[in-house]
């Protein structure tokens, strides 16, 4: 019982025990604060990583959804030049006679409206091979109409149903 004598009695060995008691708690807590603090240390490192991983997710959606709309552009570009293209051939052929309408299509009966006197039969004639064309470029007017709303109903189409993919 050295020890006792040299803490100075019971006094002092109760001392000793709470310090080293006191020593123990410390350390533990400073233990269990450094494990804490690595764990926070990894937790904000695996965030970091959540959100590049997110952010570089987000950033290929949005390249493919670029290119998506891109190849929707190119599409309805093509198409709406396909449909000028169209009209323009379906004019020519209306003006050569290749290409005849289904359907006549007529304006307001002319036969109804008294004729001139001074009009000859020609100048009739004439009258009518103007407005049998001016109903003709009319019609192909309105199918390249007809055609390049069609792409363009495509095309919103194509993007609505990209979007909601």
């Amino acid at each position: 019982m050295i020890w006792l004598t040299l803490l100075g009695g019971w006094r002092g060995v109760m001392l000793t025990a709470a310090l080293v008691a006191a020593l123990g708690w410390g350390w533990l807590q400073t233990s269990r604060l450094s494990t804490a603090r690595g764990t926070l240390v990894v937790m904000h490192a695996e965030l970091d990583k959540a959100r590049a991983d997110a952010l570089e997710a987000k950033q290929i959606r949005e390249i493919e959804k670029r290119t998506a709309l891109e190849a929707v552009r190119e599409t309805y570009e093509q198409e709406k030049a396909n449909a000028e293209a169209y009209h323009a051939r379906l004019v020519d052929d209306l003006r050569a006679g290749a290409v005849r309408l289904r359907k006549e299509l007529r304006c307001p009966p002319a036969a109804d409206m008294p004729r001139t006197a001074t009009g000859s039969e020609s100048d009739h004639a004439a009258a009518d091979v103007r407005g049998t064309d001016a109903i003709n470029l009319a019609a192909a007017r309105s199918i390249a109409i007809a055609d390049a709303c069609d792409a363009q109903v495509r095309a919103a189409h194509k993007v609505i149903t990209s979007d909601r993919q």
